[in-house]
C-alpha cells in the first residue's frame, strides 16, 4: 500500500509542479468540484470495471503520471502543443474506461470531476485562450488533483 501511496503522491506532486503561477512559483487553488458547470462527453464519463479505492488510486496515479505536462501560461507556440493537447485527450478517455461509475465515494466524484475539469482546460488550451482566461480553469484541476491525492492517501 505504501507503494501506491508513493506512486500517487509523486503523480500528484509531478503534476502540480508543472502548473505554477506565472512567475512567483506558487500553486494557487480554491474552487470547489460544484462550480464546475462542464458536463463530461462520454469519452471522458467513467464507464469501466475498478471500483476499489486502492485501484482506481494506482490507475488515476499512473495514468497522471504518462500525462503531458503543461506549464502555467501555457506557451501556445510550443512545437508539440496540439500532439500533446490530443494525447491528454487519450489518457484521459483511457482512464474514464478503466474506472467503474460504481467506484467507491468520494474517490469516484472526485475523479469524474477531475477528469472533467482537465477536458475542459483542454478544450481551452485548443482554442488558444489567454492565461488570464485559462487560469480558473488551472485552479480547479490542481485544486482536484490535491483532494483526490488527500483521499488516495488517506
Amino acid at each position: 500500500m505504501a507503494v501506491v501511496i508513493a506512486i500517487i503522491a509523486v503523480a500528484a506532486l509531478a503534476f502540480t509542479l508543472t502548473r505554477t503561477d506565472g512567475g512567483t512559483n506558487t500553486t494557487t487553488a480554491s474552487a470547489s468540484p460544484s462550480s464546475s458547470k462542464a458536463t463530461p462527453t462520454e469519452d471522458y464519463r467513467l464507464r469501466g470495471t475498478l471500483t476499489s479505492k486502492a485501484r482506481v488510486c494506482v490507475a488515476s496515479g499512473l495514468v497522471s503520471q504518462q500525462m503531458p505536462k503543461f506549464e502555467t501560461p501555457l506557451n501556445y507556440t510550443r512545437p508539440t502543443l496540439d500532439a500533446d493537447i490530443a494525447k491528454a485527450r487519450q489518457d484521459l478517455s483511457r482512464l474514464a474506461a478503466r474506472i467503474s461509475p460504481n467506484a467507491v465515494e468520494p474517490v469516484r466524484s472526485t475523479l469524474q470531476d477531475w477528469i472533467t475539469a482537465f477536458a475542459d482546460i483542454l478544450d481551452s488550451y485548443s482554442r488558444r485562450e489567454p492565461a488570464a482566461d485559462v487560469k480558473l480553469k488551472g485552479d480547479l484541476v490542481d485544486n482536484l488533483a490535491g483532494q483526490l491525492n488527500g483521499l488516495c492517501e488517506g
